[in-house]
């Protein structure tokens, strides 16, 4: 598959995840922002923001948040939920140019869509010396890859160590690093079982829905859970 396509099938997922399964994003941002908040965080750069959901719940915290991503029809979504303290901006890292540097940038779910690990370095010119860096949603176990990540555009699943050394070679210090996602882990391992390239969402009803946000909510954004489907991370930009 070619850029073109990979980025329709993104939008695909991005846009599936927020109509059938809305309170994973909730769930995510309120994980973010558990990273972020008490640390003197006013501004966040969003880099590869999608349908703007977690941006918007951040801004809803009090926190001036601008959301970049180069999808016109994710950006499109976004905007339904821009205020005071949010703004979108259909740009890639290349073209946009902030007045100031951020004290957060955030990518969640986005490097995993980059061949090159040298992008992350390009995204670190966007933020302070001394600010934080917050990663989600990185895949894990390479054995996990599956139709669904090739359809995706995935180019590759991530190591605790790996992840480590590419935050020491873009100057940032590892403040915290876990796994996430049990759930999806699970779904995971069936997507690789069966060869099938998509998750159940269409099979969610009430009652999985509840217990997901139940889950999320009380179990894994509280507590650590020793493996997971996704690593979350957050880093500190040396001075």
């Amino acid at each position: 598959m070619n850029q073109k396509v990979f980025q329709e099938e993104t939008e695909e997922a991005e846009i599936k995840l927020f109509n059938e399964v809305p309170v994973y994003n909730n769930v995510r941002a309120a994980l973010i922002y558990k990273l972020i908040k008490g640390d003197d965080i006013h501004s966040v750069l969003d880099i590869g923001c999608g349908t703007g959901k977690v941006a918007n719940y951040l801004s809803k915290k009090g926190l001036n948040v601008i959301g970049i991503d180069i999808s016109e029809k994710l950006i499109s979504i976004a905007n339904t939920f821009v205020n005071k303290n949010l703004s979108f901006v259909c740009s890639s890292i290349d073209d946009f140019k902030p007045k100031e540097r951020f004290d957060c940038i955030l990518l969640a779910g986005v490097l995993e869509h980059i061949e090159d690990d040298v992008f992350l370095k390009k995204c670190m010119r966007f933020l302070k010396d001394g600010g934080k860096i917050v990663i989600t949603d990185l895949p894990t176990i390479q054995f996990l890859n599956s139709p669904r990540d090739v359809r995706l555009g995935h180019y590759r699943r991530y190591t605790r160590k790996g992840l480590i050394n590419l935050l020491n070679d873009c100057d940032c210090d590892i403040i915290k690093i876990r796994y996430w996602n049990f759930l999806m882990l699970i779904e995971s391992i069936i997507l690789r079982i069966t060869g099938k390239d998509e998750y159940p969402y269409h099979t969610l009803g009430n009652f999985k829905r509840w217990f997901i946000g139940f889950w999320y909510t009380n179990i894994e954004n509280r507590f650590l859970i020793p493996l997971g489907d996704r690593f979350v991370l957050a880093g500190k930009k040396r001075k």
